[in-house]
Formats: C-alpha cells, sequence, structure tokens
C-alpha cells in the first residue's frame, strides 16, 4: 500500500477541518525545511504531528487478549472497536486477516474499554476515536514506526482514586471541565472518555508479565528513558457515548468508578503507518481527518 498522504488541516477556529489544506496555515514548509535541515522538531501543544482514525464499535464479551489472553470470558465485560474478530485468543496475525470499523481500511487494530453502566445496564458506545501524535516536548524526527502486535494499557481498572488527568479524564463534548469519574451530561451533549498511553517503548518486548513495563512516559526533558529508548507515536482514544435516554447512576462493568482504563492491540498495514509516521509526525505535521465534534480537534490534553 502506498505511504499515507496528509489529508486534513486546521480550520478557522482551530479544529481539524474535513478536506483542507495538508497540515495547519504554516507549519507544512516550515516542518518539511526544518526536517531536510536535520533541525530538531520538538512537537508543543500548539504544533505536533498528528494523524487518526475514527472506529465505530463493533461488539462487547466478556474477554481481554492482553490480559486474559485465551481465556474467554474470563474477563469483566469489554465494549470493542476497530478489528471486528477481537476475541481472547486474538493477535496481531488474526486482527489483520479480519475486517475493521476503522474509517482507515489499513487499521485494523483492535481497541477497547470496560462497559460504561447506567443502572447497572451496558450502555452502548457511539465510537471511538483512536490519535496518534508527537508527545509534547519530544523531537518530531525521532519518533518510530510502532510494531504490529504491541500490547497497550492506559489507566488502571483497580484504581480506587483519581487517576492523572494526563491518563485517564472524562469530558462533556466541548466542555472545560475534566472529570475523574464517569458523569451526566447536558442533553444532547456526549460523554467521552479520554486515554493517554505512554508512549516509550524498551525495543524488544511486544508485553510483559505485568502487561506494562514495556511501556514508559515520556521523560520531563522529552526524551525516552534509557531503559525504554524508543519513541512510539502517543496513542491517545476518546472513546464516545450518547446517554440520552438512559437513567440510573453510571458506573464501569470493570469495578471502581475511578478505574478507567483502556487497551490497544496493534494491527496496521505496515506500508501505511510507515507512511504516516514519516509523512506526519516527523515532519511534525497535523494530518488529522476528524468531524467538527472530536473533543481533540486542537488540542485538549497537551
Amino acid at each position: 500500500m502506498a505511504a499515507a498522504a496528509c489529508s486534513g488541516g486546521a480550520g478557522s477556529d482551530g479544529r481539524a477541518a474535513l478536506g483542507g489544506p495538508t497540515a495547519r496555515d504554516g507549519s507544512s514548509a516550515s516542518s518539511a525545511s526544518s526536517a531536510e535541515a536535520g533541525v530538531s522538531l520538538v512537537a508543543t501543544a500548539d504544533e505536533r504531528g498528528s494523524f487518526s482514525t475514527p472506529c465505530a464499535y463493533s461488539h462487547s464479551l466478556a474477554d481481554d487478549p492482553i490480559v486474559h489472553t485465551g481465556h474467554a470470558g474470563m474477563s469483566h465485560r469489554h465494549d470493542f472497536f476497530g478489528a471486528t474478530t477481537t476475541d481472547a485468543s486474538s493477535d496481531a496475525e488474526s486482527l489483520l486477516a479480519g475486517a475493521t470499523t476503522c474509517r482507515s481500511a489499513a487499521d485494523r487494530s483492535a481497541y477497547w474499554a470496560p462497559s460504561l453502566l447506567a443502572a447497572g445496564r451496558p450502555v452502548e458506545p457511539a465510537g471511538v476515536i483512536a490519535y496518534y501524535r508527537v508527545p509534547v516536548g519530544a523531537d518530531a524526527h525521532e519518533v518510530e514506526i510502532p510494531p504490529n502486535g504491541l500490547e497497550m494499557i492506559a489507566g488502571d481498572g483497580t484504581a480506587t482514586s483519581v487517576q492523572p488527568p494526563s491518563v485517564v479524564q472524562w469530558r462533556c463534548g466541548f466542555g472545560p471541565e475534566a472529570s475523574a469519574v464517569p458523569v451526566r451530561c447536558a442533553a444532547g451533549m456526549d460523554l467521552r472518555l479520554l486515554l493517554t498511553f505512554d508512549p516509550c517503548w524498551n525495543g524488544s518486548d511486544l508485553g510483559s508479565p505485568d502487561h506494562r513495563s514495556h511501556l514508559a512516559p515520556l521523560g520531563p526533558s522529552g526524551a525516552c528513558p534509557a531503559s525504554h529508548p524508543v519513541l512510539l507515536p502517543e496513542l491517545t482514544l476518546e472513546v464516545r457515548y450518547d446517554l440520552d435516554g438512559t437513567a440510573g447512576e453510571l458506573g464501569l462493568d470493570s469495578g471502581p468508578v475511578t478505574g478507567g482504563h483502556g487497551d490497544a492491540l496493534l494491527a496496521w498495514d505496515e506500508d501505511h503507518m510507515a507512511g504516516e509516521v514519516d509523512t506526519c509526525l516527523r515532519a511534525n505535521r497535523s494530518c488529522d481527518v476528524v468531524s467538527e465534534t472530536s473533543r481533540l480537534g486542537f488540542d485538549q490534553l497537551g
């Protein structure tokens, strides 16, 4: 498959616009010239390379191919997006052989989160947008292509206290207030769960016994720690729910209401992913193609 090209830029209100220029106003030329000159391209909250893929809801199962590999029905209930074949035994090979709900047919990754409950009953999610971005403070030139089969977890399903909003947060539409727990939103406004995954990889292991230690957060200097030297795209999932017509207390099927979390098992067409990383991330270009209702249009998490 040919390398992907940027297909969206920023609208006048600062959000990504469909069918716009290939990058934000003024960013394409400067990014390209900096890349050619070998000058560091440090990502900021206002200028960082990105691309995204919206994925519709696929199905729900009490399966988890990362934590309970091969053990069907052993997990709490999860909502799955992207790969349509995801179950307890899924791996990159099986995901790539199946279909996807993602707008980009090149993305057959599995994305999932615990089912949101209203009065104890599951709420069917509207979908997810998966954002791949240069971490703020990192040099865009250093971003590497993420490997297929990489297992990723963000958040802690057992957390009984507030988790960092840089990792887990809930929001109502474009509202400015973040919450550590799911909340009721005004009529017509959707609820969104935002999950951000660690971008630094140890370079050798697709998973680990605790399912986390093969990845690490970016260091305060903008560089990955020596133990995890490979900088990958920073993945953020935006899971959306329409609560209109539901009633009752909100909860999570996984347990504590403060235990927001989510998972990803990567499975991309390799040529397509290589093109996105090279064209969008390493050049520090914004290539997002998202709807006007996207929370992360630009750029709420920093």
